[in-house]
């Protein structure tokens, strides 16, 4: 089983793992979602960007619309103890539109 605590975007064309954008959510808000071995999840992400320079979530890259992955952060496997490999966390890649 996986326990997945929270997520993140980052551009699919970085050879690293960089977070783009994250929500304002707590990592620690709510239990944890508990994935058996072969099962799959599914959520919505709703993406928002404050232009504001005091107020979030906001996008660190530049321009925003392009190709992402869903990065998971706080990803472990109980039985092991330990955080996933970062290829473990990634989502296949996305088109991200910019909207009105």
């Amino acid at each position: 089983m996986i326990q997945l605590r929270g997520s993140g975007l980052g551009p699919a064309a970085e050879a690293q793992c960089v977070t783009a954008w994250v929500p304002e959510v707590p990592l620690c808000a709510g239990p944890d979602v508990v994935v058996p071995v072969g099962g799959q999840y599914r959520s919505i992400v709703r993406v928002t960007h404050c232009a504001h320079p005091n107020c979030s979530p906001k996008f660190t890259v530049a321009p925003i619309p392009g190709l992402y992955r869903i990065v998971w952060i706080g990803v472990a496997d109980p039985a092991a103890k330990e955080v996933l490999p970062l290829e473990q966390r990634v989502s296949n890649t996305f088109t991200l539109l910019a909207g009105s």
